[in-house]
């Protein structure tokens, strides 16, 4: 039967009717009574099958391990048909066929946190196949091992360091010495000693430094210019003097600030603190990193109580020429604040804030954010 049924209209036109449900002749519905309403979990389509308890553990180490760098070994606790047992609470001892690696030093035991698995650190020393071996201490056949292939550890050849390419005296600046290998890898294991020997015996001098482990292989140092001209690092290892890498600076005489460069938000609400940055500018714009001087607030805001500002202030080396302040400003309009230096007047700067008495306004919003860091970034931060 069509879906269908054809209805014939005037003349030779024809129509389609919707078509109406129908149950065919003889059809009588019929309920059955189901003796099991359990699902089957053939049809079960969330959630894991429940796992039993743990027989047997999967060890999984890395497939290739380097010689004296940690490596880690996850141990999963499985039950008989291989699903893991995330209820194990059992206590597992590690072993390993390289009698010099080092492995955890105390067993350990499963918590209810770990559903099953643990990763432990192994370090292995010995290189070529090595086995791993994980077993409960109270049931000894609850045991898994695997392998992994132990590759010679990289040997360090060489120091790569890495200094800013331009600098003024008197400016702290920061050089990093890495441990590299004959492809340029960092060797994180690397703990020798680095002697620094540096061209400008005016500069801030470095100590000899013992790389730890903790420094994977690389380390910062703070070193302070103080002779103009191209001056050169050089690290070297106490043991090793061939095992070398240094960096040339080009070391400027310090910028000279002019002028001070003050940014705020354009809108601030009256009795609410926004915040007010101020940056030491040379002639060219340029931040001045070197600025130690004194600076004092002023505002034409002539309330005489509700406007907070700021302390003078003494500029230090870790502030690089910029920093932050508080101001609170009471009465509407525009207002403006002048920041000045105690011992240059002529060293000044001044931003204007539209003060409003709605709680609409004020304060930083994104764009106010996005507007001072850009003209932070174009004096060059």
């Amino acid at each position: 039967m069509s879906i269908f049924q054809r209805k014939q209209g005037k003349g030779d036109e024809s129509r389609y009717a919707s078509p109406r449900r129908q149950t065919p002749q003889g059809f009588q519905p019929r309920l059955e009574v189901l003796e099991d309403r359990t699902v089957p979990s053939s049809f079960r389509f969330f959630g894991r099958p429940t796992a039993g308890p743990a027989t047997h553990f999967q060890v999984v180490p890395p497939s290739n391990a380097k010689a004296g760098i940690p490596s880690n070994v996850a141990v999963i606790a499985l039950d008989g048909a291989n699903h893991q047992a995330t209820s194990y609470t059992g206590t597992v001892h590690l072993d390993s066929g390289d009698l010099a690696a080092t492995l955890p030093t105390t067993d350990y035991t499963f918590t209810t946190g770990d559903h099953g698995q643990h990763v432990f650190q192994v370090t292995f020393a010995t290189t070529g196949s090595q086995s791993v071996t994980a077993s409960d201490i109270a049931t000894a056949t609850i045991t898994g091992t695997a392998s992994t292939n132990v590759v010679p550890a990289p040997v360090v050849t060489h120091f790569q360091v890495v200094g800013p390419t331009e600098a003024a005296t008197g400016q702290l600046r920061s050089v990093t010495v890495y441990a590299l290998d004959a492809s340029n890898h960092v060797v994180t294991n690397y703990t020798g000693t680095v002697h620094f020997d540096n061209t400008d015996t005016a500069a801030t001098p470095l100590a000899d430094y013992l790389f730890t482990t903790g420094d994977h292989g690389r380390h910062t140092f703070d070193v302070t210019f103080n002779t103009i001209g191209a001056q050169t690092v050089t690290a070297t290892d106490t043991t090793t003097s061939s095992i070398t890498g240094s960096a040339t600076t080009n070391v400027n005489a310090p910028a000279v600030a002019t002028h001070l460069g003050v940014f705020a938000s354009p809108i601030a609400r009256n009795g609410k603190a926004f915040t007010l940055f101020v940056t030491a500018l040379d002639a060219a714009n340029k931040p001045v990193p070197t600025y130690a001087g004194t600076v004092h607030f002023a505002t034409s805001d002539p309330a005489t109580s509700g406007v907070t500002l700021p302390a003078d202030y003494t500029f230090t080396a870790a502030d690089q020429g910029v920093k932050s302040f508080a101001v609170t400003l009471a009465t509407t309009g525009t207002q403006s604040i002048m920041v000045t230096d105690n011992g240059t007047p002529s060293l000044t700067g001044s931003a204007s804030v539209y003060v409003s008495a709605s709680r609409f306004f004020g304060g930083f919003n994104f764009y106010d954010v996005g507007r001072i860091f850009s003209a932070l970034f174009h004096f060059g931060f």
